[in-house]
């Protein structure tokens, strides 16, 4: 198997594998892949960080539902740097409350547990927990993810649905 030019080899494990395109796989990516789809991450979305315009909305939707959900509950803590993030990706904890309880009350958000490559499981997250939190904040931690063509409604309903569950536990 070859890569893009024919001339470099791509990596063994491609062969029949998987192949997925965000930073938290450890699957190499086929350059043929990759090739294939600059163009649509480059020319038709660009680069979701906050330094481009594609980031805007997003970032402001994330900044006034973290607010309103800290606000309405005042039990919620963001998880990370509060400044420079991906503006699409909101980790927060609710004190005394287990993320992964919370996420089965609100059937209707699809969200994870603890951090990016540590969600399924009942116990904390390695990452959350080099970050400083402790063990009860690192359990109650929600992933929370905006896609595309999430709307400023789908986080509306979104936080609103995490507070009322929230209030009840």
């Amino acid at each position: 198997m070859n890569g893009v030019s024919g001339s470099v080899p791509a990596h063994p494990a491609l062969a029949g594998g998987p192949v997925y395109l965000d930073y938290n796989a450890t699957t190499p990516v086929d350059p043929r892949v990759a090739e294939a789809m600059l163009p649509h991450l480059t020319d038709f979305f660009g680069n979701p960080s906050s330094s481009h315009r594609y980031a805007d909305p997003p970032r402001r939707a994330l900044a006034e539902a973290r607010a309103e959900v800290a606000h309405l509950i005042g039990r919620v803590h963001l998880n990370g740097p509060g400044g420079r993030r991906l503006p699409n990706t909101l980790n927060i904890s609710v004190d005394g409350v287990l993320g992964h309880e919370l996420l089965a009350a609100v059937g209707e958000i699809a969200a994870s547990t603890g951090s990016a490559c540590h969600s399924g499981t009942h116990t904390p997250s390695p990452v959350l927990t080099a970050m400083g939190l402790d063990t009860a904040r690192a359990l109650g931690a929600l992933r929370l993810s905006l896609g595309r063509w999430t709307t400023a409604g789908d986080i509306e309903t979104a936080a609103a649905a995490l507070v009322r569950a929230a209030a009840a536990q």
